[in-house]
């Protein structure tokens, strides 16, 4: 089967591209990610075809971020150079707003088309964050309607939309898209940490954090806002994140200058050097598709608190490996952590608990890599139409 992968940056084309490589698939990829970043083996020859995308180019070299509007141009130029670069497929695998044009190209030619979208539908994300952005005194997430237009136009030419999480499926359904088109695969970090963790449970105080990028999307003020209700001796709170993002919201920046006990973190070699100093990991997002650090935060063996908008929640059981609470709930976090501050039996537990579940992952019938076999394997070519043999939601 011949297989053309579509996507802007990696994400986790990479793993799935290892996936279909050894399963004897002949696999192209057309990425602005250097080929040195996929990690392929040599085997295969030359499998990833690079793709200017110049938005990114420029940020990157002047550290300059620029305004949507040039960004989504520049997504338009790399699907139009990438539809002149790219070979006739049996499949086309695209992450969505990258490749229209390709798409249209490849239907010409009766190609499958899959479309990835790990993120929620964008009418449904957009809604929830600008009105995250209006309480924190934000400015708004602008999208053009030709953009939006474009990623709509995607999913319709679809055979399959492949989704993340249940999170984001109900999205779409709330959206109207037909359950029929849409196909559900659980991501995974590709984390495996090497060190044996044996945390001292009957210490004095506690050790919490939280990792994100997107202030807005990962509802730190929440945390925050529950962190200085807490008031325990001896603890601290670690924010991975941009602190240059942080003070942009004056909201949130405000509940952190001046208290010794909240660290921001900035950029570690190893996540396991900041794994390894927490008891507690914590993520309050107002919006997260899947959220791969919670199985980085399982598998070394942290109890979790996340809220019902973490797509990674599919696979946490609450009360067992930890919390799952509802967004915006500064109250719940705050009860969530005085328990297991305060029952150190229980967090022992959870985080045991932690371990077994990401363990159990990688073996589970659900799992990244066989949901991905399971969707190829119900190709069928004949009359260049998908018909998959057995419904797999």
């Amino acid at each position: 089967m011949k297989i053309n992968i579509l996507v802007g940056a990696r994400f986790q084309a990479a793993q799935l591209a290892k996936i279909l490589l050894k399963s004897e698939c002949d696999v192209r990829v057309y990425s602005s990610s250097p080929v040195s970043k996929w990690k392929l083996d040599k085997k295969y020859g030359k499998v990833v075809y690079f793709v200017p995308l110049f938005a990114n180019i420029f940020t990157t070299v002047s550290k300059i971020p620029l305004p949507n509007f040039i960004k989504e141009l520049s997504v338009s130029v790399f699907d139009f150079l990438t539809a002149i670069l790219m070979r006739k497929s049996d499949v086309l695998h695209a992450w969505s707003s990258f490749g229209l044009i390709s798409i249209k190209k490849a239907k010409k030619n009766g190609t499958i088309i899959f479309v990835e979208k790990s993120c929620p539908h964008p009418y449904f994300q957009y809604k929830l964050l600008n009105e995250e952005a209006r309480y924190l005194g934000a400015p708004p997430i602008k999208h053009s309607n030709r953009f939006i237009n474009r990623i709509l136009e995607e999913f319709e030419l679809a055979d399959k939309i492949v989704v993340c999480s249940t999170y984001t499926l109900n999205s779409f359904l709330d959206n109207g898209i037909s359950k029929d088109k849409l196909y559900n695969i659980a991501l995974d970090s590709n984390f495996y940490p090497v060190r044996a963790y044996n945390k001292n449970y009957q210490k004095d105080g506690i050790v919490v954090g939280s990792v994100g990028g997107n202030v807005i999307r990962k509802g730190f003020i929440y945390l925050l806002q529950a962190w200085k209700e807490l008031n325990i001796p001896n603890s601290k709170l670690l924010l991975k994140t941009s602190k240059q993002e942080l003070m942009k919201i004056p909201k949130i920046w405000n509940l952190i200058k001046g208290d010794e006990s909240i660290e921001i973190v900035g950029y570690v070699n190893d996540m396991e050097d900041f794994y390894g100093r927490l008891d507690l990991f914590v993520l309050p997002s107002i919006d997260e598709g899947f959220g791969m650090v919670v199985f980085e935060a399982l598998a070394c063996s942290l109890p979790i608190i996340i809220t019902k908008n973490v797509g990674a929640g599919d696979f946490v059981t609450n009360g067992k490996e930890g919390y799952i609470i509802d967004i915006r709930s500064s109250q719940q976090i705050k009860e969530k952590i005085f328990n297991l501050n305060h029952d150190r039996s229980l967090i022992k537990t959870m985080s045991i608990n932690a371990k077994i579940t990401f363990d159990n992952y990688q073996t589970n019938d659900e799992n990244y890599q066989n949901r991905v076999k399971r969707l190829y394997e119900s190709c069928n070519l004949t009359n260049n139409k998908l018909v998959v043999r057995e419904k797999l939601l």
